[in-house]
């Protein structure tokens, strides 16, 4: 009698784990058939995921930041430009202005203006785009030798869909 339970152990011991294994088998398509090579092969395909290439992103449009719940939101339209200096080189007798766009990541230009009653001049840079803004670094307009005086600027930014200023002045002694 224990020879007899001993082997029945077995026996459902070994079908727990040979039912499983050979249930694997089917899982994923019909029966293997052989094939003119002596290997086997499903004799129906298992349906396959189709896989479609998803486009990559652009960098054409500027990279807006998330929404955050509560503040409002930049207007897509308009640059603001957060002035980081205007000053007067001597060296090089230019007027310097520097900006960032804090609120976009983009290509696009960066034009200075500068006006005094006698004369006007302007110079047009690329932005630099940087890791989470863009700068219109030290943008420089030459102007007359010998001018002094009050000098206005204006320097706007712009790029594919949207543009802005920030407007000011600078002593020229």
């Amino acid at each position: 009698m224990t020879v007899r339970l001993v082997s029945r152990a077995f026996g459902l011991i070994a079908l727990a784990v040979v039912v499983p294994f050979g249930l694997a088998s089917c899982v994923g398509g019909a029966p293997s058939a052989p094939t003119e090579s002596g290997t086997t092969s499903a004799s129906a395909a298992a349906p396959q995921a189709s896989t479609t290439p998803t486009p990559a992103p652009t960098t054409d449009a500027p990279v807006l930041p998330a929404p955050v719940e509560g503040q409002p939101q930049p207007d897509p339209q308009t640059a603001p430009l957060q002035l980081l200096d205007a000053s007067y080189d001597s060296s090089s007798a230019s007027i310097v202005v520097s900006a960032v766009v804090g609120d976009r990541v983009a290509e696009g230009d960066c034009i200075l203006t500068v006006t005094n009653q006698q004369a006007s001049e302007t110079a047009t840079v690329p932005a630099v785009a940087d890791a989470t803004v863009t700068y219109c670094a030290s943008v420089s307009v030459a102007i007359p030798n010998g001018a002094q005086g009050t000098w206005d600027y204006d320097l706007v930014y712009r790029d594919s869909i949207s543009s802005g200023s920030v407007k000011g002045t600078v002593q020229v002694r």
